[in-house]
């Protein structure tokens, strides 16, 4: 199946399990901000026991190797992300969630 570049969005989240655990890796379209900002939240965990982890700064696009943002580790059961990629002027040009 082709997908049309206009569905891809400029930002996402992979995830690959292996081993009970998940790696997490927030992925940017270098070809939409060439500099700005980026904010991943990950909570982890089940019931009572949730842990947040907040990762974020500011990126140029030609620095990133394939587009990776930030890389997060949890385990298989109960996690949640989100991201937010901001340009350099502060304005929101992208969101993605995953879990």
């Amino acid at each position: 199946m082709i997908v049309a570049a206009a569905n891809i969005p400029p930002c996402h989240i992979e995830a690959v399990e292996r081993n009970g655990f998940v790696k997490l890796e927030a992925v940017l379209d270098g070809q939409l901000v060439e500099k700005g900002q980026y904010v991943l939240v990950v909570r982890s965990g089940v019931s009572d026991n949730v842990s947040t982890s907040r990762q974020g700064g500011e990126f140029e696009a030609g620095d990133l190797e394939n587009g990776r943002l930030a890389t997060a580790y949890v385990g298989a059961a109960g996690w949640s992300a989100q991201l937010k990629v901001y340009s350099h002027d502060g304005k929101l040009v992208c969101t993605t969630s995953k879990s």
